[in-house]
């Protein structure tokens, strides 16, 4: 019996060793492509941010009041926020600014509605520069 377990074990430690070299090797010979960084867009990541802080939603509405920010806005539909189907609440987002002010921010008014009666839960308002 204790030569079944002693050659069970022997067995075992070869294969961890042979193992453990064949990922060193893989690890050492495979061809190192270079990452391509893609500039963020520092509006998308403000209000990643801030939904980081907050359980996810059942769903999230974007609604876009503004022209001058179109494109930022475009990016920020396009980023992925984990949602849950079991949530009792979901995320509205209206972007809107002053049109006719060149320094005018963008903003982001977020509001939390509960899925089943539509009551407001929380609203929220950010500026997104």
């Amino acid at each position: 019996m204790k030569k079944v377990i002693s050659t069970l074990i022997k067995t075992v430690l070869v294969v961890g060793i042979a193992y453990g070299l064949f990922l060193f090797a893989r690890g050492f010979y495979t061809v190192k492509r270079p990452v391509e960084i893609k500039e963020i867009n520092p509006k998308v990541m403000n209000l990643k941010k801030f939904f980081t802080g907050f359980n996810r939603p059942a769903r999230v509405e974007v609604i876009d009041l503004t022209e001058k920010f179109k494109a930022d806005v475009d990016e920020i539909k396009k980023m992925k926020i984990p949602l849950d189907e079991k949530a009792d609440f979901y995320i509205r987002i209206q972007f809107f600014t002053d049109e006719t002010d060149e320094s005018a921010p963008l903003v982001a008014q977020i509001r939390f509605i509960d899925i089943k009666s539509e009551n407001l839960l929380k609203e929220e308002s950010i500026n997104l520069d």
